[in-house]
């Protein structure tokens, strides 16, 4: 559901509520910003479920912004109106509206990304409204629904999907890419190979699309790609390989070890692709890197690469090492400890403090919610563990250093891991399986695509964070 607010020059920002149309608001704004040439035209979007104004009884109306002092005001849900000073124009200008329940929590958000407020443009801006803590659906849809996909954030902001596997499980080249200023996808170039299960790596203003499978088996392919020219030059790796690992290096460089090639056997070579360059080089090899392992970036430099399998297929590894290209002579594995028990399909994340949070695949006895980080050269157990399992499931970073874990074959619950313990914060819409977890610029976090009960998804959540 979208409705608009307008700013018009001389005037105050007010917005009105009603109870009409649903129990939704209508609303208008209007902003006296001193000229005549002024015009802030500001979107309210609604998601179909869960309703955001389920339990509200107060609104509140807030804009802040660089050189200006905040402005809110509040008033009950119905009451006929919000009313706030005159705005400057300036940057950073953020319009933010919560709903407050009878016990005085907010329960529900929606902030604006910033933008400047001027003289001489008209602006335009989305405020989405929903439920804090909770996942909510989007108006936004892909137009091919896929899976085993990979998502890449920009500098900018917006979302790049790419690849993976269609409803009737071919891989796919098609790219999309999702603009959180308007809200919606866009067709983009489409990749030169279909490819599903690759690894997708931001290099400056360039993506690498790194191996993965197609009907044929796994692929060497790599591509350097432009979202304004799409595939700008394809390089091909010595092994193709499923299962790897690849993170980007301080360099601006990609590694790539470990994975399985198409007789199933564990790869025990690394590659180091320079996207700038155009090569791909041979790096130290790694009998330890197996199969469906994890890999994450540090603050250092170093990527750490841990758990996986080797053959025969099932052996879960608890061995682990770092991987420093900046090591005298060139890139080195170096060994670091052990996991606590072994793990396959578990995702590193590397938070805010400088440590890994290694969290959901399945252990030695099948799904596991057990969880460790890393920190400090060495791997600890965490005393809170996950309230569900999760494999094939998604992850991200969120604003101030928290992590949200969701999904998976196993559940719709989503979690948040505040550096200490997890939290149970609501579930998914959608069972989704094999789908991506992107941070937006808002600090909310949109879930893109999947599997569910077989079939590929093109629908979107959010995730509001409170």
């Amino acid at each position: 559901m979208v409705m608009s607010l307008h700013a018009i020059p001389r005037r105050p920002v007010v917005v009105q509520s009603s109870l009409a149309l649903a129990l939704a608001l209508s609303c208008s704004l209007a902003a006296s910003c001193g000229g005549e040439g002024a015009l802030v035209q500001v979107e309210l979007v609604l998601p179909s479920a869960p309703d955001p104004f389920s339990g509200v009884v107060r609104v509140r109306l807030s804009a802040s912004g660089t050189g200006m002092p905040p402005l809110s005001r509040e008033a009950a849900r119905g009451a006929g109106g919000l009313e706030l000073p005159p705005l400057a124009y300036g940057p950073d200008r953020v319009i933010t509206l919560e709903g407050i329940d009878a016990a005085g929590v907010v329960i529900s958000s929606g902030t604006s990304v910033p933008f400047e407020l001027t003289e001489e443009r008209p602006e335009r801006v989305k405020v989405y409204f929903a439920r804090l803590e909770r996942f909510s659906s989007a108006t936004a849809r892909l137009s091919l629904g896929r899976y085993d996909h990979s998502a890449t954030t920009l500098a900018d902001g917006r979302v790049v999907i790419a690849g993976g596997r269609d409803g009737a499980g071919a891989a796919t080249a098609s790219v999309e890419i999702y603009d959180p200023l308007a809200g919606a996808f866009s067709a983009a170039t489409p990749l030169k190979r279909a490819r599903a299960a690759h690894h997708a790596v931001l290099a400056g203003d360039r993506i690498v699309f790194i191996g993965g499978s197609a009907a044929a088996g796994p692929l060497g392919s790599v591509e350097i790609y432009s979202v304004g020219q799409g595939t700008e030059r394809e390089l091909t790796l010595e092994t193709p390989r499923t299962g790897s690992v690849a993170a980007p290096l301080p360099s601006g460089a990609v590694l790539v070890a470990g994975g399985a090639d198409s007789a199933g056997k564990v790869i025990d070579s690394t590659e180091i692709i320079d996207p700038a360059a155009g090569l791909i080089t041979a790096g130290p090899k790694n009998a330890s890197v197996g199969t469906d392992a994890l890999a994450a970036a540090l603050a250092d430099g170093k990527v750490l690469v841990a758990g996986g399998y080797q053959d025969p297929p099932g052996k879960l590894q608890t061995a682990a090492a770092l991987y420093d290209a900046a090591a005298a002579g060139g890139g080195k594995w170096l060994p670091t400890g052990k996991l606590p028990e072994g793990r396959r399909g578990a995702l590193g994340l590397s938070l805010s403090d400088g440590r890994v949070l290694i969290v959901g695949g399945e252990g030695p006895a099948g799904p596991t919610r057990a969880a460790f980080t890393f920190g400090g050269g060495a791997f600890s157990a965490l005393a809170s563990q996950t309230a569900a399992t999760h494999r094939a499931f998604a992850a991200s970073p969120l604003a101030g250093g928290d992590a949200l874990v969701a999904g998976g074959t196993d559940s719709r619950q989503a979690e948040r891991f505040d550096g200490t313990a997890f939290r149970a914060v609501g579930e998914l819409i959608r069972q989704r399986e094999h789908f991506t977890l992107s941070t937006l610029p808002d600090g909310k976090a949109l879930d893109v695509g999947g599997r569910e009960k077989g079939a590929a998804l093109a629908d979107v959540e959010r995730f509001n964070p409170r």
